[in-house]
């Protein structure tokens, strides 16, 4: 948030319950019901949501603060709204196979996967702790 301030960028300090499964939030009784930290960047017509605790991509929710009500700190104005939530394209996985045999009657195969969402998230924690 600091950094953003220091490039002329506007961002929020934003509460989420980060827990699975999803909780509602009881928006009429002030308490403590966040467990997470996220920032919200407005822009004309769009809002960027950074989790700066995550190595996921950039404007990317994971699983646990995708699609929930979440309270944007602003003085004097902060109030609740909700984060986007994942679309179909967002959490898709992509599985391909090419076999083939060659002139010799072996058979040769090469397999590609493509993940997103739920999986591409435990990859990219387990590629961060092999590190």
């Amino acid at each position: 948030m600091a950094v953003l301030e220091v490039a002329g960028i506007k961002s929020f300090y934003t509460k989420v319950n980060a827990d699975d499964p999803k909780i509602q939030i009881d928006k009429s009784f002030p308490s403590q019901q966040f467990n997470h930290i996220i920032l919200c960047v407005p822009f004309a017509g769009d809002t960027i949501w950074l989790d700066c605790t995550s190595n996921n991509p950039f404007n990317y929710l994971g699983i646990f603060t995708q699609d929930r009500d979440v309270l944007i700190l602003e003085k004097g104005r902060s109030h609740f709204t909700k984060t986007p939530a994942l679309s179909y394209s967002d959490v898709r996985e992509m599985r391909k196979a090419k076999i083939r045999q060659n002139y010799q009657d072996q058979v040769l195969a090469a397999f590609s996967n493509s993940s997103r969402g739920e999986a591409y998230e435990a990859f990219n924690l387990f590629i961060t702790f092999c590190e």
